[in-house]
């Protein structure tokens, strides 16, 4: 294992021995930070492409040569899509399947993943949202549900139903479940001094239609938050941009 993650750390080494060998050969990139530097502090990236956005971060971890061919070679393999790419950072699969990209170049994607969850949460707690129909929206696309396994989240909210924060309380998770216990998530509501709760939680195989797992955790968390006097005013279901009211389904409405 070692000398596994040996051979990872290394390959961003010899990616940026590589890319400095073809900065010296041609010398068409000449001046290319440079201008892509004074670019960026004239429109930020507006009107930057992906694979441009993401050679322009990689300047952070290779200090010299051409990082676009990495940018492309990482976008392509998460099907140009930056949501994967972050998805895949958690662990080390891309340091392991791609070519020229090592430890620290997924280490660093991660940590830009956990900086921009951090800040969207923290920019609606300061907000001062109200849980309703028309914010819900805006808090789901705060909160980043993992397209391969399942996560389980948790809104917490005083009596006025005003935002006090948003829990991840994952605890055990694969393809087809993840699972908190009631005790937990009754600690997390206490340590918030919430009074109304949301759970939510994805499924990443697509259906809307709840376990019978996801209604007995519903029940038996919802009579755990009432014994502390905490209400579970819904758990849904996540799939995609829909979602689904386990309550309703409970109640033969879903």
């Amino acid at each position: 294992m070692a000398e596994k993650n040996n051979k990872n750390s290394n390959k961003d080494s010899k990616s940026g021995e590589n890319i400095k060998k073809s900065a010296k050969k041609e010398n068409i990139h000449k001046d290319h930070r440079k201008r892509m530097r004074e670019r960026f502090c004239d429109t930020g990236f507006k009107g930057w492409s992906k694979y441009e956005i993401i050679e322009f971060m990689l300047y952070n971890v290779y200090a010299q040569g051409d990082t676009n061919p990495i940018s492309h070679a990482i976008l392509n393999y998460n099907n140009n899509s930056l949501r994967r790419m972050f998805e895949n950072s958690v662990d080390n699969r891309m340091a392991e399947d791609i070519h020229g990209v090592g430890e620290k170049t997924v280490l660093y994607l991660r940590t830009l993943k956990e900086f921009i969850d951090y800040y969207l949460k923290e920019e609606l707690l300061e907000e001062k949202v109200r849980v309703d129909r028309e914010n819900f929206p805006k808090i789901l696309r705060s909160i980043r549900f993992s397209e391969n396994y399942e996560d389980i989240y948790m809104l917490c909210m005083d009596r006025n139903m005003y935002l006090k924060s948003i829990v991840n309380l994952t605890e055990a998770s694969d393809e087809t479940a993840a699972s908190v216990s009631p005790d937990r998530i009754v600690s997390c509501a206490v340590r918030a001094k919430a009074s109304n709760i949301i759970l939510l939680h994805n499924h990443p195989m697509g259906s809307r239609k709840p376990s019978l797992e996801d209604i007995s955790m519903t029940e038996r968390s919802s009579d755990a938050l009432n014994s502390v006097g905490v209400f579970l005013v819904d758990h849904y279901i996540v799939c995609g941009k829909d979602l689904s009211s386990i309550r309703m389904s409970m109640l033969g409405l879903g």
